[in-house]
């Protein structure tokens, strides 16, 4: 990833292996590692954009980067409710439908979102 004006871009090449990755059906996209072991900040936000682009994860090479990378692509409670919420949709639909948000609910769809699902770690006891 690149920096662009603040913001995070994914390089051409990353996004390449995952658009790749996906259309074979490999379903757990992970990424390089991030090389600058004293900059969590900037691990966590790395950690943010490839999530938010489809990927799964993130290759570490320390064991201080562990936790991080963990707690970044952990599912949320809210990305596991709009899951579940979507392949309702779907399963009430004739295949492709919207949810309220006017966002297109189709089979790709509810593959994001059965790995979502799949994805969520039990509550700790």
């Amino acid at each position: 990833m690149s920096a662009l004006g603040g913001i995070h871009v994914i390089d051409v090449t990353t996004l390449s292996a995952g658009q790749t990755a996906a259309a074979t059906g490999f379903e757990q996209l992970f990424t390089l590692i991030y090389r600058d072991l004293s900059d969590e900040p900037g691990l966590r936000q790395s950690c943010k954009q490839l999530k938010a682009n489809g990927f799964f994860g993130q290759t570490c090479v320390h064991p201080k980067q562990i936790s991080a990378i963990n707690q970044e692509f952990e599912t949320s409670e809210a990305e596991f409710l709009e899951a579940q919420k979507a392949l309702s949709i779907l399963k009430n639909s004739a295949g492709v439908s919207t949810d309220s948000d006017s966002r297109i609910i189709d089979e790709a769809s509810a593959r994001i979102a059965r790995r979502t699902i799949s994805r969520k770690r039990p509550a700790a006891k």
